[in-house]
């Protein structure tokens, strides 16, 4: 849900709710009671109560819903993922074997060509 419906829903019904419910109760306990007059102003402060309340809940649903939506995603990503590395790896040649001397020959150093002799 975005953020200003969020913003407009919580703070406009709560607003609404506080100014019909002072006129609601200024009716019921001011100079005349006025039983009808109270009933007509505490009805839309209960109505929008009830609409903060469904708003609430709409968009923690909308959320837990973007959340499932967003998991889903990130496992179809992840299994595409390997099905590439599975595919890649088929279609690369084998690695080429490594010629190793076998353990008995030891290894031997170049010749110095230089022509000099060795130092003592």
């Amino acid at each position: 849900m975005p953020f200003y419906v969020r913003f407009i829903s919580r703070y406009g019904n709560g607003l609404v709710i506080v100014l019909f419910g002072l006129m609601a109760l200024a009716m019921l306990f001011g100079r005349k009671s006025n039983l009808i007059g109270a009933l007509f102003f505490a009805l839309p402060a209960a109505m929008c109560a009830f609409n903060l309340c469904t708003l609430r809940r709409a968009a923690q649903a909308l959320s837990e819903e973007e959340w499932l939506k967003s998991e889903v995603r990130k496992a179809e990503l992840r299994r595409r993922l390997h099905d590439m590395a599975i595919e890649d790896a088929a279609r690369r040649p084998p690695p080429m074997p490594v010629l190793s001397l076998p353990a008995s020959v030891p290894p031997t150093l170049p010749a110095d060509r230089s022509g000099g002799s060795a130092p003592d």
